[in-house]
């Protein structure tokens, strides 16, 4: 059973899976998504989760089906809308805290 080390949960980046079998289209996919945004992947909390909880969290689904398995920070590129109109206004921009595959 996979845990995530102390630096894993401090650095808040892990690599993404390939989307495609064809390198094309992955190439692609990584074009439009790899940089969806002027701005960095700001860590955003769940409303009402604390810090610790969450990095326990997900420490737990790390636990639970391996660090290759969820993402957090960078690797969230390719769950934000490259086309956000709210890109600059992080009120209204939509960015998930964690994505587990």
């Amino acid at each position: 059973m996979a845990t995530c080390s102390a630096s894993y949960i401090s650095s808040m980046t892990t690599r993404l899976p390939s989307k495609y079998a064809d390198p094309v289209y992955q190439e692609a996919h990584r074009g439009v998504f790899e940089h969806p945004s002027k701005h960095e992947v700001p860590q955003i909390l769940p409303p009402g989760v604390a810090q610790e909880d969450f990095q326990l969290a997900i420490r737990e689904f790390c636990s639970a089906v391996g660090e290759g398995f969820v993402f957090i920070g960078h690797a969230l590129s390719d769950y934000i809308d490259p086309y956000d109109p709210y890109e600059s206004d992080e009120t209204k921009r939509r960015i998930p805290s964690a994505a587990v595959w």
